[in-house]
């Protein structure tokens, strides 16, 4: 009763469905509420028929793995539709189970609309972030704390005149410094980890060999 009690309570959907004809067993209120539809209809139905981008071959070569014990479980991103034709992004934690020697699947479903909508609004917010940096006035380099360039925008790459893919990945001191500005930069480095923070002058190099005064 107490397993009953949290299958049917459980505020994630869960669907118990047929291991020969995959037709639904038996989905939690959770299932039928998103959905729309009654118990008795699902009953009648399999995932192929709420997941649109699905076909029965697609399905069955997913489930392949859980058949043939190559995988305990199976974890995958789609959509559900619902009986009045709207669409929600799931993430489906699929198993196959077994009791009194019969299979039987079982997924677990998560909504994930509201995570891919805050995803999408974050990568549209880097985006512009990227944008604004790539197009600002001022050179910005961004290092981890071995001094290894892991970005830098267009106005280095105009200052030093290297493309970005030539300083990605290098030892900022070793391509774009003089060995005099080198010190005076670890250092500086060692004083930012710390939390103290100023700004200072150094001779830099210029792909052509020139030398060139910048303020960091």
């Amino acid at each position: 009763k107490k397993l009953a009690r949290i299958f049917r309570d459980s505020l994630n959907e869960i669907y118990i469905f047929n291991y020969d004809n995959l037709k639904f067993i038996k989905v939690n209120d959770a299932g039928l509420v998103n959905l729309g539809y009654t118990l008795q209809e699902l009953q009648e139905m399999t995932p192929v028929e709420i997941k649109p981008e699905y076909d029965i071959q697609k399905f069955l070569k997913l489930v392949e793995p859980l058949k043939n014990g190559e995988k305990d479980s199976i974890v995958f991103e789609t959509v559900h539709r619902r009986k009045n034709g709207t669409t929600y992004n799931v993430e489906v934690h699929l198993q196959l189970m077994q009791y009194e020697n019969e299979k039987y699947f079982s997924a677990i479903i998560l909504d994930i609309t509201k995570r891919k909508i805050a995803l999408q609004a974050l990568k549209e917010s880097e985006e512009k972030y990227r944008t604004l940096i790539e197009n600002m006035g001022e050179g910005m380099i961004l290092t981890d704390l071995d001094d290894k360039i892991l970005f830098v925008n267009k106005r280095i790459c105009d200052i030093y005149g290297y493309e970005q893919s030539e300083l990605i990945g290098k030892i900022g001191y070793e391509i774009i410094e003089t060995e005099e500005s080198r010190e005076i930069i670890q250092e500086k480095h060692r004083q930012r980890v710390k939390g103290v923070s100023d700004t200072y002058e150094v001779k830099g190099i210029k792909k052509s060999g020139e030398v060139i005064w910048t303020r960091i």
